[in-house]
């Protein structure tokens, strides 16, 4: 009985029998009893059968102490192989009791549990995979996995092998069925099932039912989309106002001027007055509208390698006029500097906008520094972003001021249009818009850092080239006064206005002019019209055609056509109508008379 206590308390070690303190295993207990019981039955026949009566005094002794031998060694063996057999009663006691206690365990686990052989059935369904699936656990046990819907069969599979080659997967997310056919988003940890040898004899896994989590996600992504949208809608808005606004002004002035003139009488010098006043009312417009198109990232560009130390130290000295006396002007520009795949007219732009918000931003005097470096943004610092950054070489312009700052709810403002801090009147908010729009139409990024009372610094980060800068300043067109022409042009444009007032410009000019308002029509005069057209002036964005499509068709009708394209989309909008990669001349709108019959003298005079 002692040794059936010990059993007691020593004899489970985890799910394993430990039989290491006990005086014989089961196998040499059953041994001993099997040795016991034949001495006995040497014994008895020996004495019965071998030794005839009457025995001698020694014979005696020799009978009855081999005798009470054999029954001794019975009795110890028939005493050990009980004793045996007591603690194997007690032992499978205490493995059933833990099993109990595991099946328990496993069966309160909140999370579902589930077990496999190397075949894929199922050896393990705890209640909490019951309760979320809805198989019983008597319906799945060595069958199939039934919870895997086809979709997610091959991913399942694919994770299941890794887990039998020794892998631990933890929190891998898919989608599972239910009994009842529902679909569950689950996030699944799993492990090989190892025997006591260290075999992997199977896998098990516990899941997570992840639905309502991934439905609050959703939910949160849905709102917050939406209140994207609707900042979105608000900066429009702020735009279309602030659009609406300074056109009203502009168009005021004009139509006024105009009014004036149609009223009459006017001298010579009012009419000049009236005339150039609406001349300058129609620049500003034009100026306005690159500034929008800056702002969306959609102006015509003249991208060419450009040295920024060449560009910051060129505008020096109108920096230093532009900033006053009160503001300490530093130039930092680092030697060697890589060149950038950009336009120089905005680069300017771009810096003459930071540099006149710093000197805003300091009206009792202060610091600024411009500085020119050459910068690489790493795979780590890229991924750091919220949004998508090309990782690489470039060069950096920093604009660092000591002025006010500004408070976050402000810096995250900035680059939207038409959002100013400055008072009524003064600033139009389009002028770190559009920078931002410069900067982003360069395929480089502006970032800002900025705190209340300390100062701001920019820093504008553009893609370096391998290219070496340009040494001589690009072609620019003089809108000067051309010479008259006596050749046919074709005039396809679908705005009224600019139609007529392109053919009076190219019938004063002495051309013979042909007009079209539609693509079709301009295809329909290409092939019906007896004598020579010696180019095609053609706007890209046609109601029935695109500009590419009349360009293609008119130059099969006539092959040896010259072609000058004009539109107020952006080059890249250009593009995508099918035009620019075919080479054509290009005329951006708003253009001037003059340069209008320049440009057509131009492209008449190519060969």
């Amino acid at each position: 009985m002692t040794r059936r206590n010990g059993a007691t308390r020593h004899g489970i070690v985890g799910s394993r029998v430990d039989l290491s303190r006990r005086v014989l295993s089961p196998r040499t207990a059953l041994l001993v009893l099997i040795a016991s019981c034949n001495l006995f039955l040497v014994h008895a026949v020996l004495v019965f059968l071998l030794v005839q009566p009457p025995y001698s005094a020694a014979e005696g002794v020799l009978l009855w102490g081999s005798g009470f031998l054999g029954l001794v060694l019975l009795v110890y063996g028939t005493t050990v192989a009980w004793d045996t057999l007591g603690q194997l009663r007690d032992t499978e006691a205490k493995l059933s009791e833990t099993r109990g206690r595991l099946h328990a365990l496993i069966d309160a686990s909140p999370l579902p549990i589930t077990a496999g052989d190397h075949e894929g059935r199922i050896t393990l369904w705890n209640q909490a995979a019951e309760r979320v699936f809805g198989w019983k656990e008597r319906e799945v046990l060595g069958r199939r996995y039934p919870a895997v819907p086809e979709p997610e069969s091959a991913a399942w599979t694919e994770m299941r092998g890794r887990v039998l080659q020794g892998e631990v997967i933890m929190g891998v997310e898919g989608r599972r069925q239910t009994k009842d056919g529902g679909m569950l988003h689950v996030s699944v940890s799993a492990a090989p099932v190892r025997d006591r040898r260290g075999r992997i004899e199977g896998t098990m896994a516990v899941i997570a039912d992840v639905t309502q989590k991934k439905e609050r996600e959703q939910e949160r992504f849905r709102l917050e989309e939406q209140l994207r949208q609707a900042q979105k809608m608000e900066a429009v808005g702020r735009l279309a106002g602030g659009i609406a606004h300074d056109f009203n002004n502009l168009l005021t002035a004009i139509k006024g001027h105009a009014e004036l003139l149609i009223a009459g009488p006017v001298t010579e010098e009012q009419l000049r007055d009236d005339l150039e006043e609406i001349g300058r009312s129609a620049d500003r417009a034009a100026a306005l509208t690159r500034q929008l198109l800056a702002f969306s990232r959609q102006s015509m560009v003249e991208p060419r390698p450009v040295d920024l130390n060449t560009l910051v130290g060129g505008m020096e000295r109108l920096l230093r006029r532009v900033v006053g006396e009160t503001v300490a002007l530093e130039m930092d520009l680092h030697p060697g500097l890589g060149t950038v795949l950009a336009d120089p007219g905005q680069m300017e732009q771009v810096l003459m906008n930071l540099v006149v918000n710093a000197r805003d931003a300091m009206p009792g005097g202060g610091r600024l520094v411009i500085r020119t470096s050459d910068a690489v943004i790493t795979e780590a610092e890229a991924s750091a972003y919220s949004y998508r950054v090309v990782p690489g070489e470039y060069v950096l312009l920093t604009v660092s001021d000591t002025g006010s700052g500004m408070d976050p709810a402000t810096a995250a403002q900035i680059f939207e249009p038409f959002f100013t801090t400055k008072p009524v009147g003064v600033g139009t908010g389009l002028g770190l818009s559009t920078v931002y729009g410069i900067i982003k139409q360069a395929r480089g990024y502006i970032w800002v850092d900025t705190d209340l009372g300390v100062g701001t610094t920019f820093m504008v980060y553009l893609p370096r080239s391998n290219r070496e800068a340009d040494t001589v300043a690009p072609r620019r067109r003089v809108a000067a006064p051309s010479a008259d022409g006596t050749e046919t042009v074709l005039v396809a444009e679908d705005e009224e206005a600019v139609l007529g007032l392109a053919r009076k410009v190219l019938e004063r000019r002495g051309y013979h002019v042909l007009t079209a308002s539609r693509g079709q029509e301009a295809v329909r005069i290409a092939r019906e019209y007896a004598a020579d057209i010696h180019i095609l002036f053609c706007d890209a964005v046609m109601p029935d055609l695109t500009g590419g499509e009349v360009i293609e068709r008119v130059k099969e009708l006539r092959p040896g056509i010259r072609v000058l394209m004009t539109s107020g989309y952006a080059e890249q909008m250009i593009a995508h109508q099918g035009v620019a990669e075919n080479g054509e001349a290009f005329l951006a709108k708003p253009y001037t008379p003059a340069e209008l019959s320049c440009r057509v003298r131009e492209v008449l005079a190519e060969t």
